[in-house]
């Protein structure tokens, strides 16, 4: 064999050793997501957490697997735990369609964290400036952050009441 054809051989045995363990890689990963979702479906998010935690951990840094830990966290009774898995969601979404931005507005409120659903719903009135739902969300966030002046500037918006 000529150096030529040795270092083609080499070549192809090396992507193809690459490719093997990429895939072996993922597909380990891709496992573990879709039990971790079973486990979760099921109620038993303890173990559900810890396997989205072993996705994070081997890099997977998928908006899936900040949605179940901050499902899971949130059925567990761990507010801050969730609040992270919220955070680690909004920067995944940082430039989401308003829909997304708007789940994650409400998600934020129904956790308690106004201040969260204030921003995100601000971001989608941006984009949106007619969306009544966003507009009501933001309404309720100031309202339960004690900011009722602004709130009712968002209700009277809503109503049509003020331009």
């Amino acid at each position: 064999m000529t150096k030529q054809v040795q270092q083609f051989v080499l070549f192809i045995l090396a992507v193809s050793i690459v490719t093997s363990v990429v895939y072996h890689v993922l597909n380990r990963d891709n496992i573990s997501l879709q039990k971790a979702q079973q486990y979760a479906s099921n109620g038993r998010y303890s173990e559900a957490v810890s396997l989205y935690e072993k996705l994070v951990a081997n890099g997977v840094h998928s908006e899936v697997v900040y949605e179940g830990v901050l499902i899971c966290q949130n059925a567990l009774k761990k507010p801050e735990k969730a609040r992270g898995a919220l955070q680690n969601l909004i920067f995944q979404n940082k430039d989401a369609a308003p829909t997304r931005l708007r789940y994650l507005a409400a998600t934020a409120l129904g956790m308690g964290e106004q201040d969260i659903a204030a921003q995100q719903y601000r971001k989608v009135l941006l984009a949106r400036p007619d969306d009544r739902s966003a507009r009501l969300g933001l309404a309720r966030a100031l309202a339960r952050s004690g900011l009722y002046e602004e709130a009712v500037k968002e209700y009277r918006l809503l109503l049509g009441e003020i331009k």
